[in-house]
């Protein structure tokens, strides 16, 4: 879609909601209480396109609902005084559910492809993506026509939990104890790379001539000759079609016991000291045969519970996860406090991925032929065309054993998930020391060190990259599989350090002001949290400073209570004190460095599968920081694309973006009513001074914007927003 076509499209969201708590003492020792809450928002976004999709301003052209409901019980028991016994039960659960806008209509056979809806979750338009006419934002990116290949998808979360705590007090020890179980319910059923209507790509080499010096060609041509193409390209997926034959389900079960001491050993000293063992066996599969976790040792599939398969795939199960949490706060003197403290937090695995391969999930693409210039092929042979439509299915036969051979079948080339059989549950060492002083006037002032070290941090490698440059697909360790393996997980480290400092006033005289200052460098070998990596040859390189990384942050907020009215030092009583009294103005103000930047460019000349390609710097970085696509923020001439296999000698997010800058304004206006009720009028402006916040500049040296500055950043960067609200207190 060119880009200078755009369309105010219908956008709704509608929330329901029900809250409700209950408290009721039993007995002087016995206390019960109960909640109950209940959300179901559901979201609109119109396609500009109607039923037909297309892009909706990067939003998702579908209906969304999510209903979430938690509840939860608690029962306190005094037994004596100095020991109590607290028992809690929860639940909580979230349906979430999307449709896209033709859902439930067979608009792909209408208009001519035969084979694409099967049965309600592959209803709607197959989706059509041409080169150049979309901007690829997602993974698969925005069709042209139709609409991304997660939608539809329907997912469910349920988390049972029950715990039960113990205190004691012993003369100057306060010990608690307890446990915690956990149950996990998580199931969803999506596909991610061309949709389960079907996803055709149209390029420009299918109208080329091969070998030309110039050639007209167009992937407009390409879709009115029919001539899709199974490559993916210019941030596309090909052609092809999702499929899920089961609907994935995850299920596991958690066991947390510790036990703490509180220890006021002085006047001035409190120690704290204690331990936590943290139980996480691996997660099973709903029903047999729901994880299909591949091998690349037999280059073959492994279904769970199939065959004398354990559910559980065969993951260690680990036994020694201890968590030692210790900490102490002197007070040097009666202004003076110092507090330090050191502890380990372990992390489950993440679930929102695992052994969810062939026959679980199924992707067909495309065969492409032997050149690029030749359109895609069906598995028949025949050209992959509209009137040729989608083949049907094939049928799944699981072998009784439950080992699926790869080598001679459909999905033998087909990128593939493997969870990692010896996975570590990642932990966190955190620790601090902090100094606390008390200053005049109400004032506080708290300076602190910060520092967080985690180990086996997950990330997501393509195990089947290649590693020796130059050599191509035999450089793969795989070969003759060269499509990707993704492991879930492998362990690697991060490190956190910070300077934080806070200065607060306690609210006095009407007026609260706080503020905090924080200088922080975050280093992984992810740039994103259970990300992939961008170099396998070098791994060590991929140590870097992460993608939400930066170096400064500035909060500040303030309160202000003006001096009329009743209980204040002007306008008492009367009239006067009615009209001008009950006013509050309220403030905040947030001030960040840019987020990093990691340039990069083709890696065509390292000849080496799932690379990255860094850019080479020639001349000193010139930074003239300019928006707009008339302008620079980088000086791209400071860059040049390395030698044919040499890597760039950049790294990642080697400087800063555009700074966030953002300030929000109140006026509260606080009606008695009478003792029991009050009225509040309030008035907001969130980014009140309508700052644009951008987002990074170009970093591909492959695009016409590389250095500059065309967009927005994402999340809270929106215009000024002014909201009115009246809320009853009572």
């Amino acid at each position: 879609m060119d880009s200078n076509d755009f369309a105010l499209l219908p956008y709704t969201k509608n929330t329901d909601f029900a809250d409700g708590k209950v408290d009721y003492i039993l007995t002087d020792k016995d206390r019960l209480s109960g909640r109950f809450d209940f959300q179901r928002p559901v979201v609109y976004q119109a396609p500009i396109f109607g039923a037909a999709g297309g892009p909706a301003q990067g939003a998702f052209e579908a209906t969304g609902v999510q209903k979430t409901c938690s509840a939860g019980i608690n029962y306190d028991h005094i037994f004596t005084p100095s020991l109590i016994a607290e028992f809690r039960a929860g639940f909580s659960h979230y349906h979430n559910n999307a449709q896209q806008s033709d859902y439930g209509t067979p608009a792909a056979s209408d208009i001519g492809i035969p084979g694409a809806n099967l049965d309600a979750f592959s209803s709607g338009i197959t989706s059509m993506y041409l080169t150049g006419w979309t901007t690829p934002v997602t993974t698969p990116p925005v069709p042209l026509i139709g609409y991304i290949g997660s939608l539809p998808w329907d997912r469910a979360e349920a988390n049972i939990d029950f715990q039960n705590t113990w205190t004691k007090t012993l003369g100057n020890h306060t010990i608690k104890w307890g446990g915690d179980f956990r149950r996990i319910r998580d199931d969803l059923v999506q596909g991610q790379t061309f949709g389960p209507r079907g996803l055709y790509t149209f390029d420009v080499p299918q109208t080329s001539i091969a070998g030309a010096a110039t050639s007209i060609a167009n992937s407009w041509a390409s879709f009115l000759l029919d001539l899709p193409t199974a490559a993916a390209v210019s941030g596309s997926s090909g052609s092809g079609r999702d499929l899920v034959t089961y609907f994935p389900a995850y299920r596991a079960s958690q066991l947390f016991v510790f036990v703490q001491d509180k220890w006021v050993a002085t006047p001035k000293l409190t120690l704290d000291l204690g331990v936590r063992w943290e139980f996480y066996p691996p997660g099973t599969p709903h029903f047999a045969g729901g994880f299909s976790n591949y091998d690349p040792a037999t280059n073959s599939l492994v279904i769970a519970g199939v065959g004398g398969n354990p559910s559980d795939l065969g993951m260690v199960t680990r036994y020694k996860y201890f968590a030692p949490r210790t900490g102490f706060a002197y007070r040097v003197t009666n202004s003076t406090v110092i507090r330090t403290g050191f502890g380990i937090s372990f992390t489950p695995f993440p679930d929102n991925n695992y052994a969810y391969n062939y026959p679980i999930k199924q992707v067909n693409q495309f065969i492409q032929p032997s050149t690029q210039f030749l359109p895609a092929l069906l598995p028949n042979g025949q050209v992959a065309t509209f009137e040729n439509g989608i083949p049907a299915p094939a049928p799944v036969s699981v072998p009784a054993n439950g080992i699926f051979p790869l080598a001679g079948t459909p999905v033998a080339n087909s990128a593939l998930n493997y969870v990692n059989l010896n996975f570590k549950n990642p932990y966190v060492e955190s620790w601090n020391f902090s100094i606390q002083q008390i200053l005049r006037k109400s004032f506080t002032l708290d300076v602190a060190y910060v520092g967080n070290h985690g180990v086996d941090t997950v990330a997501q490698p393509n195990i089947n990259a290649g590693l020796v440059i130059g050599a191509g697909t035999l450089g793969q360790p795989e070969y003759p599989r060269t499509a990707a393996t993704t492991e879930y997980f492998e362990g690697f480290s991060s490190m956190y350090n910070a300077l934080q400092v806070k200065l607060n006033k306690r609210l006095s005289s009407g007026f609260l002001l706080t503020g905090a200052y924080t200088l922080a460098k975050g280093m992984s070998f992810q740039r994103s949290d259970d990300g992939t990596l961008d170099f396998y040859v070098n791994v060590p390189r991929n140590y870097a400073r992460t993608d939400f990384d930066r170096h400064h942050t500035f909060v500040s907020g303030f309160i202000y209570e003006l001096p009329f009215g009743s209980g204040k030092r002007w306008l008492a009583s009367g009239l006067s004190s009615r009209i001008l009294g009950g006013w509050q103005m309220n403030g905040t103000l947030t001030l960040m460095s840019g987020l990093p930047v990691t340039l990069t460019t083709s890696a065509a000349g390292l000849n080496l599968p799932a690379a990255t390609q860094t850019v080479n710097q020639i001349a000193p970085v010139v930074r003239p920081k300019g928006i707009g696509t008339g302008a620079f923020w980088f000086n791209p001439a400071s860059f040049a694309s390395p030698a044919p296999l040499t890597f760039g000698n950049t790294g990642i997010n080697i400087f800063d973006g555009p700074h966030f800058f953002d300030l929000g304004f109140s006026l509260f206006k606080n009606v008695a009513i009478n003792e029991r009720f009050r009225l509040q009028l309030r008035a907001e402006a969130f980014n009140s001074t309508n700052t644009p916040q951008y987002g990074n500049p170009g970093t591909s040296m492959t695009s016409s914007t590389f250095g500059k500055v065309t967009g927005y950043c994402s999340g809270n960067c929106g215009p000024r927003d002014l909201q009115l609200g009246v809320k009853l207190l009572f």
